[in-house]
């Protein structure tokens, strides 16, 4: 579905992945795709593979280093030559006034 809210485009898609080469194809599709500046929210119960999309998608953009799990540090920023790619995990966050400790400014 695309939505267009105050001048900005929403999709929301679901996926069956079948296995991480799989994932890895998706996200990398993903990746050639998007316009940038985005916005990409991923919404998934614990373990369903979120942080491994995250992790293709990101070395599909050209990232050589490791992609960690913003798991304890809230956000991991991968910074390229053009653009800034924040990874932020909100699993732990339970309220709004929170998103200032990781400097989100959305």
């Amino acid at each position: 579905m695309i939505s267009n809210q105050g001048g900005l485009f929403s999709l929301q898609a679901s996926h069956e992945i079948e296995n991480v080469h799989a994932m890895s194809l998706l996200a990398a599709q993903h990746a050639t795709a998007i316009k940038r500046p985005s916005c990409i929210g991923l919404i998934g119960t614990l373990g369903v593979g979120k942080t491994t999309f995250v992790q293709h998608f990101i070395n599909a953009l050209g990232y050589q280093g490791i992609v960690r799990s913003p798991t304890y540090a809230l956000v991991e920023s991968y910074v390229f030559e053009q653009y800034t790619v924040h990874h932020f995990d909100w699993y732990r966050l339970t309220d709004r006034s929170e998103l200032v400790t990781i400097d989100f400014q959305g």
